[in-house]
């Protein structure tokens, strides 16, 4: 059977659409995230997962466990043991940690940490940020 050349225009036309509305809703999705700012989060009536891991390394947008990667901005929230804040350069590794995370159902398919609560830090932690995987 033969395609005429409306219906082979109509298929490339849906898939066009596909395309910017996929575009679009990743586009939109990212400028809401990064429009926020620490002070109009309220981290703790959102609803989020949460996981206990030990945090093996860091990088400087992420931090990666032996099972999943978390994306880290900056509106992502370290604290130790007492509740207090600390930023993510001080942040150490290895450590035992509870990750309250934007589960990955989104269209970017990315888990981003919320807040980090360590629980125990290993004896030959650092600070050190590690060089990205695959470089």
């Amino acid at each position: 059977m033969k395609t005429t050349p409306d219906k082979k225009y109509s298929v490339i036309l849906v898939m066009a659409i596909l395309l910017v509305w996929t575009c679009g809703a990743v586009a939109d999705d990212t400028k809401a995230f990064s429009s926020q700012t620490r002070s109009n989060v309220d981290i703790d009536s959102m609803k989020l997962s949460k996981v206990n891991v030990t945090i093996k390394t860091k990088e400087t947008d992420k931090i990666r466990t032996k099972v999943y990667d978390f994306k880290v901005t900056d509106l992502t929230e370290f604290l130790v043991e007492s509740g207090q804040n600390i930023t993510f350069e001080a942040f150490p590794v290895p450590c035992r940690a509870t990750v309250y995370y934007e589960p990955a159902g989104s269209p970017r398919k990315i888990r981003i940490a919320w807040r980090v609560m360590i629980e125990r830090v290993a004896n030959n932690h650092t600070t050190h940020f590690s060089e990205p995987e695959g470089q």
